[in-house]
């Protein structure tokens, strides 16, 4: 027995060859709106898992001329990080997939300290 490993450039391109048949799996991450899709199949197993990935909002404050003068004045980068609201943002964008963290490390990662 062997296991070949293939990359794709995308996850449409992976979910597609999964509905086809021509791979067994996929991995580490696809769309929320794609695990609704496979779930559809009755010879797909989705399995949904926590996972360490994370996704975040950054601001340019590079101090040689390509950063916004504007942000960097602490009081702005502030008044963003409390006009967004994380939950909803994680609710519409991740359909429940995703829990808004309060830093880089999530809950389940063993540094983790709230």
């Amino acid at each position: 027995q062997h296991i070949i490993v293939q990359f794709f450039k995308d996850t449409n391109s992976m979910v597609e060859a999964l509905e086809a048949g021509q791979i067994d799996a996929v991995a580490p991450t696809i769309l929320p709106s794609q695990v609704k899709t496979l779930e559809g199949y009755p010879n797909i197993r989705v399995v949904v898992e926590p996972g360490e990935e994370f996704w975040y909002i950054a601001v340019n404050v590079y101090p040689y001329g390509h950063g916004n003068p504007t942000l960097k004045d602490i009081h702005v980068r502030q008044a963003l990080a409390h006009a967004i609201n994380y939950t909803e943002l994680a609710q519409v964008v991740w359909q429940g997939y995703a829990t808004p963290a309060g830093g880089l490390l999530p809950v389940g990662n063993k540094f983790y300290d709230p």
